[in-house]
């Protein structure tokens, strides 16, 4: 597969990748508040069991506490997470275009418009609420997937370039 190929592929994988990422982003976001406890509650429950053996044996009150504790660093964790995605595939994207100059800087500051958009879409949720904190966690899992797109991106060039000489 030649050059060309090669980055149209990448092109059109990361380019749906992003869209479908997108997509995720703002169903999550549509979610009221009770699914979205119900949705990052499973998930704290789980982890809580896993990594905490004597969860179960706490106190009602106890528990409670945990899985609060628990729900907001998996809301968080979320946060960073999709927004790291979602930046390191537009970041491969936009890096298939040789036009685009700072794709990295490119792919962040979309991607922090997507979150202030997305904290703004929330306002209209019911039960839910924008949060600037949201907001710069998103901007800093996005910054945090560019450099890692940028790395890998990196790494392969070379190991392409070790290859054919």
């Amino acid at each position: 597969m030649n050059n060309r190929n090669v980055r149209l592929t990448i092109r059109i994988v990361f380019g749906v990748l992003t869209l479908l990422l997108m997509g995720a982003i703002y169903l999550f976001s549509s979610q009221n508040a009770d699914s979205s406890a119900r949705t990052s509650g499973v998930v704290a429950g789980w982890l809580l069991k896993q990594i905490y053996p004597r969860y179960l044996t706490l106190s009602k009150a106890g528990q409670t506490s945990a899985l609060n504790v628990m729900q907001l660093i998996v809301r968080k964790a979320a946060h960073f997470t999709e927004y790291t995605l979602l930046a390191a595939a537009f970041r491969q994207f936009l890096w298939t275009f040789r036009r685009i100059r700072f794709p990295g800087l490119l792919a962040w500051g979309t991607a922090t418009l997507y979150a202030a958009s997305d904290e703004i879409h929330q306002l209209f949720v019911e039960g839910r609420g924008g949060q600037m904190q949201d907001v710069l966690i998103d901007s800093a899992g996005a910054l945090f997937g560019v450099f890692l797109a940028a790395a890998v991106t990196a790494l392969a060039v070379q190991h392409h370039q070790k290859k054919n000489t």
